[in-house]
């Protein structure tokens, strides 16, 4: 019978005891980043777009939402209602909803306990308001929401020929909803916003307003973090990755030609390392207007929701998805897909982690 040498064996048992202290170490790593979803300090934060989420009554100020009225109505709250309950979501922003009272009506079908932030938009076309829920048991409001309805800044471009092109300040029919609220295990105080930029439908006049929306919004985060700087933005920004509209948001417009790292302050797109292949938000159908008729030029799937955040806060943003459940191209219950992500603790997660 063969034998090994002592010193092997001892360096084989070393080496066997220091791959499990590793793995041990690893584990212990990785559960300290993905606690438990219901950890006090953990808080998930959900924007979707619920399509339309209307009442069955007419508002005689709203010109299409009898169009809108839902077949089934208990159906699409019900609907709703899980998409947001099997995230585990205690933050909660919303696009598309007609009133408060279709908020009120959706707290009975919600497993956590939320409280409501809206206020009735300027949209007297199709009537659509945006809202935040967020769960009272881990949160709590710091001070009143504001609407943001008359808020607005001129924009200022320069064009190829350095010639300055003023863009008249753009306000947002749907506003810009302010929330600040605190974490209550940590004390941590957060301002979200959620907002609507105007849709694709017009061309490029309405490309222009929904730039210049772009800018009043960028105006208003950049005012807010002078006294919080942990912003939270997310919605429905009608435009694509690399667009100038959301490198208007994130601050990158700002900065091609006329770097000033002093003044810089970006936002990041959280979800812009996640590829849009299999995580697409939005079916884009695109349409010609031709000899008087809309012609349809072709489909695909890409994604205009967003969460963005500041940069010291965004890197604490792990296990970011898009909840794929929800058949955006049937409409069920939705036209957009949720995004989906958790804001750890600070203790939780450093930047080195990420490294």
């Amino acid at each position: 019978m063969r034998r090994f040498p002592t010193s092997a064996l001892v360096f084989c048992l070393a080496l066997s005891l220091m791959f499990q202290v590793a793995s041990e170490a690893n584990s212990s790593r990785f559960a300290s980043l993905y606690r438990a979803a219901d950890n006090a300090e953990n808080i998930t934060i959900m924007t979707f777009n619920t399509y339309f989420l209307y009442d069955t009554e007419d508002d005689p100020e709203v010109k299409i939402d009898q169009d809108k009225i839902p077949e089934n109505y208990p159906e699409k709250l019900a609907q709703t209602a899980d998409v947001i309950n099997r995230n585990g979501v205690d933050v909660v922003g919303l696009q598309e909803v007609e009133n408060r009272k279709v908020l009120e009506d959706l707290l009975p079908f919600l497993k956590k306990t939320y409280a409501i932030a809206h206020f009735d938009s300027f949209d007297k076309y199709t009537g659509q308001d945006v809202a935040l829920l967020y769960n009272t048991e881990k949160l709590e409001l710091v001070r009143e929401p504001v609407a943001n309805f008359d808020y607005s800044k001129p924009l200022q471009v320069m064009s190829r020929d350095e010639v300055m092109l003023d863009l008249p300040g753009q306000t947002l029919s749907k506003g810009i909803l302010e929330v600040e609220l605190k974490i209550k295990a940590s004390g941590e105080q957060i301002v979200f916003l959620v907002t609507h930029l105007k849709s694709q439908i017009g061309g490029l006049p309405e490309d222009l307003k929904r730039l210049a929306q772009a800018h009043t919004l960028r105006s208003k985060m950049e005012e807010i973090a002078q006294s919080n700087s942990n912003i939270i933005l997310m919605g429905d920004m009608n435009d694509t990755p690399g667009s100038v509209t959301v490198e208007q948001i994130t601050g990158e417009a700002q900065y091609v030609y006329d770097f000033d790292s002093s003044k810089m302050l970006l936002f990041r797109d959280v979800f812009g390392d996640v590829a849009i292949a299999d995580n697409y938000t939005y079916l884009v159908k695109k349409f010609l207007r031709a000899g008087g008729k809309p012609r349809f030029m072709g489909s695909y799937k890409d994604r205009i929701d967003y969460i963005f955040a500041t940069n010291w806060l965004a890197y604490r943003l792990q296990n970011s998805y898009v909840d794929g459940r929800v058949d955006a191209e049937a409409r069920n219950p939705s036209d957009h897909r949720p995004l989906v992500t958790t804001l750890m603790p600070k203790q939780a997660v450093t930047r080195s982690d990420l490294d």
